[in-house]
């Protein structure tokens, strides 16, 4: 009985996916165009309860696995690759304390995710030194520049790396939406990524409170502390799986109705082109 239960739980939840996909594909293309902050997009994921999929059930969310969410991932990006990142990306992140914090953090922030439904998002981007964090008493202060901040602007918690003078390993900390002193220089314009709103953010003089600081996961040896690489690197591959998915769909719509057959196929519509088939058979494999 209670296997049927979960079955049946894993099953509504692709089912909202498969709706909301069909709602984003219908306006991909004009919002992509349009760019600007997903704000359309988050709210609707709000509203379908997919923001706590992963947070487990103790601390009121859905507790859904990460197998069923990657799913989750793939059917949204079928329609939009913005949004398949962006939602990928905050179901990695709605586990950071889990991995890194202190069991005071990992409840905090679990249980504020499912409570209030908040949409989190990132600048982590290891490779870009330039955002800077000094001590100041129990507290530090945060200045400079960071890239690639996916979904920041819209995010309620956003997460960011940040590095002291003379220490190799980065900081990571959380901080909400209202902190001062974080601005978005809009500086984002890349094709079919337009509305992950990715920008490059300037801090200026940014108080970030010590409990707000991660640590590493630990044990650092253990295999659990590779858990969010790991869940990282799966996400974005199912974010392009379902991009290629979605592609290969509008073209099969586009051969069906517009695509005529080589001249010399022998054939009356491009659907029994030996050529193409071959082709399409290449893609789905």
């Amino acid at each position: 009985m209670v296997q049927l239960l979960v079955k049946e739980e894993s099953k509504h939840w692709i089912n909202v996916a498969t709706s909301l996909s069909t709602e984003l594909a219908a306006t991909a293309v004009e919002r992509d165009n349009k760019a600007g902050l997903p704000d359309i997009e988050i709210q609707r994921l709000r509203e379908t309860g997919l923001l706590p999929l992963v947070v487990p059930k103790e601390y009121g969310g859905t507790g859904a696995t990460w197998a069923e969410a990657l799913k989750i991932v793939q059917e949204l990006s079928k329609a939009d690759g913005s949004i398949g990142q962006l939602y990928g990306n905050h179901l990695n992140l709605t586990a950071l304390a889990h991995v890194s914090g202190t069991s005071e953090q990992k409840e905090k922030y679990y249980r504020e995710t499912a409570k209030k439904n908040l949409f989190w998002a990132n600048a982590i981007n290891t490779r870009d030194t330039r955002l800077k964090i000094t001590a100041e008493g129990e507290n530090f202060r945060v200045h400079g520049i960071k890239s690639f901040g996916t979904g920041v602007a819209i995010a309620d918690f956003r997460v960011f790396a940040a590095i002291q003078n003379n220490v190799e390993l980065p900081l990571v900390f959380i901080i909400p939406k209202d902190r001062a002193g974080v601005a978005s220089n809009q500086d984002w314009d890349n094709i079919g990524q337009r509305r992950t709103d990715s920008d490059t953010f300037t801090f200026y003089d940014v108080l970030v409170k010590k409990d707000e600081i991660l640590g590493y996961p630990y044990p650092p040896d253990g295999a659990f502390s590779t858990f969010l690489g790991i869940i990282a690197q799966l996400t974005k591959t199912y974010v392009y799986l379902g991009i290629a998915a979605g592609a290969l769909e509008a073209a099969k719509q586009y051969t069906i109705t517009q695509t005529k057959p080589w001249i010399t196929s022998g054939v009356h519509s491009a659907t029994q082109d030996p050529y193409i088939l071959h082709h399409y058979g290449n893609l789905w494999t």
